[in-house]
């Protein structure tokens, strides 16, 4: 299984709270596609490799940055006020779901990074966060 898959299927075995959990390609591809309320929806986002650590051989440490994207739909304001509240209780369930969690052996344990708001439009809020771990890679003989 790779990561994004990993990290998937921990929010949805683990919480009852998202109609839909699913992997995507993009932001973009999230905004242009069918999105449930409330949904969940994870994407690679970056690696970033630091220098070789071994003379002989390659040996890297990869940072991995995971996106994850959360909807959820607002009927009650106009000024989003609702949905934003919503988006942070959703949240708080994935962060306490991620946070110092290790997803296999051969990964360090997730940290956040970051987050903000993509849109909010026909209803719908739209917020990405980032979340990290890291891996070493190395060339074989």
């Amino acid at each position: 299984m790779t990561l994004r898959q990993i990290l998937e299927a921990r929010i949805s075995n683990e919480s009852n709270v998202f109609r839909e959990v699913a992997g995507a390609a993009s932001l973009d591809a999230i905004l242009k596609g069918r999105m449930a309320s409330p949904g969940c929806y994870l994407f690679n986002e970056r690696d970033n490799a630091g220098a070789n650590q071994v003379l002989t051989i390659v040996s890297q440490r990869v940072v991995k940055q995971i996106a994850v994207v959360t909807v959820v739909g607002n009927v009650r304001s106009s000024s989003g006020a609702d949905s934003s509240d919503e988006s942070e209780a959703v949240r708080d369930v994935i962060s306490g779901l991620l946070l110092g969690h290790i997803p296999s052996p051969e990964h360090e344990a997730i940290e956040f990074v970051g987050g903000g708001l993509v849109t909010f439009i026909n209803g719908l809020y739209v917020w990405k966060d980032t979340y990290r771990t890291a891996n070493q890679i190395r060339s074989s003989l």
